[in-house]
């Protein structure tokens, strides 16, 4: 089996993330790529390339989403809280907050500021139907393990 040429490696990385073989081929640098998708996507290796991709790809998003959730459920809301109280409030500071559990932010006519957050019991939830944990009462071990998991990706400490 022949080795994949570097543009045939690009259009297996762009086919494999957008799903569009003309996008793919356009953007690998084909010439007529609407022919040349056809021809690339018949071939046992471009299929198997663009399948390996895809695998590494949900396997990422699943990791980011997972991340996500564990922000949500745990994250630190006094960032927030902060602006709240903060008088001199400039761009360059609201850059340097953490506002990742932040899903609305209003100004009141009365110059008094709303702060929303995202819910953590459904970010619970769901990075529980994530991790398919049980219905057991305290959610089995193996949810607690990957809980512990994701703390340790994240930079978090987990104690034995």
């Amino acid at each position: 089996m022949k080795q994949l040429t570097k543009k045939e490696k690009m259009f297996c990385r762009l086919y494999a993330l957008s799903g569009d073989g003309g996008y793919a081929a356009r953007a690998a640098g084909y010439k007529n790529p609407q022919q040349k998708v056809h021809a690339l996507l018949s071939r046992s290796d471009i299929t198997d390339e663009v399948d390996r991709i895809s695998g590494e790809n949900r396997a990422r998003m699943r990791d980011m989403s997972l991340s996500g959730l564990w922000r949500l459920a745990f994250g630190d809301v006094s960032d927030a809280v902060a602006l709240c109280f903060d008088e001199e409030v400039t761009r360059d500071k609201i850059r340097s907050l953490n506002l990742y559990n932040v899903s609305e932010i209003r100004h009141q006519k009365d110059r008094s500021v709303e702060i929303k957050f995202f819910d953590r019991v459904k970010a619970l939830e769901k990075l529980r139907e994530a991790l398919g944990a049980d219905d057991t009462p305290c959610g089995g071990s193996g949810l607690i393990e990957a809980l512990a998991s994701a703390a340790r990706r994240s930079g978090g400490q987990d104690e034995d």
